[in-house]
């Protein structure tokens, strides 16, 4: 094979590599950041304090730091947001105790249904839906529960910003679910 072809493969997959490794660093923040909010409603439910008004702020600041941060969450592809599969073997030897000995003919045996994986994709659904419990709470409770300062006006404005979020949110959910190709 070509040398320079062989170098610039290399290059590709190394590439891909640290920009796979850049999107699990990135996926564990998310997700470690979610489990918090999530830890919160289930205390929030023990101690019967309202969780939706208390975690407006930490709700909102992840959203805002998705869309409006410096990772384009919307060029992720779709494999590495979730798990598409797994590497299975055509042939396998186990001994005695079941413990796999050699494996051979490696390929990727796709799942019905991609799984959670690194949850990233998992999680920018799930913090789209804390939105819009938000969301209804806000227009359930009027324009003025949504304002520090118990105005309308500013209130009215806290709910069409949430409602942009959303819509960001589910567009580069969209997006994601779309990019099912790396670049050439």
């Amino acid at each position: 094979m070509n040398p320079e072809v062989m170098n610039y493969m290399v290059g590709q997959e190394s590439a891909q590599d640290v920009n796979f490794t850049f999107i699990e660093a990135i996926a564990k923040a998310l997700d470690d950041t979610l489990q918090k909010i999530e830890e919160w409603r289930g205390k929030a439910e023990k101690e019967d304090f309202d969780f939706v008004e208390s975690s407006m702020q930490a709700i909102q600041g992840t959203a805002l730091a998705v869309v409006y941060g410096i990772v384009d969450f919307g060029a992720v592809n779709f494999a590495d947001a979730c798990e598409t599969g797994t590497i299975a073997f055509e042939h396998e030897e186990k001994d005695d105790d079941g413990n796999v000995t050699s494996q051979e003919g490696p390929y990727f045996k796709e799942h019905k249904e991609p799984e959670p994986g690194n949850r990233l994709l998992v999680n920018l659904r799930s913090l789209s839906d804390l939105l819009g419990e938000q969301q209804k709470a806000h227009d359930e409770r009027g324009m003025e529960w949504g304002s520090p300062h118990g105005c309308p006006e500013d209130g009215r404005n806290s709910f069409d910003q949430r409602a942009r979020l959303i819509q960001m949110l589910d567009k580069i959910v969209r997006k994601i679910d779309a990019n099912r190709g790396y670049p050439a």
